[in-house]
């Protein structure tokens, strides 16, 4: 009889250590994603010709934290004095479904590599 109370009693404590294992799962370490919005205006007037080399870098450094932190981000090249933009370059951060932060972070890092050779482009 005392045997049978005392596995009753560690499959009580066990259950209780494997629900508050698994509760912690469902929301600490949850990504907070701010949803809000990134851009980058890229002027491709001759003016800037010099600079165009280092802007993919830091376009993509800039697009991988914004969506890193949830956010949108659009990149558009325009000219002085015509108004065009377009913003066809973009991904979104916040609607990603990646929950878990490891998770979302290598969502980050493959958009932000799709988007590389496009925020290239954008800059020659």
């Amino acid at each position: 009889m005392t045997t049978t109370t005392i596995r009753r009693v560690a499959a009580a404590l066990l259950s209780l250590v494997a629900a508050a294992a698994l509760a912690g799962c469902a929301t600490p370490g949850a990504v907070k994603k701010a949803c809000g919005t990134e851009a980058d205006l890229i002027d491709t007037t001759g003016s800037t010709a010099g600079f165009r080399g280092q802007w993919p870098a830091e376009l993509a450094r800039s697009a991988h934290d914004a969506l890193v932190n949830g956010d949108r981000y659009y990149a558009s090249t325009f000219t002085s004095g015509q108004g065009t933009i377009d913003w066809t370059v973009n991904a979104d951060g916040c609607h990603s479904r990646e929950t878990r932060p490891r998770k979302h972070a290598l969502w980050a890092n493959q958009t932000t590599n799709a988007l590389g050779p496009r925020l290239t482009a954008l800059t020659t």
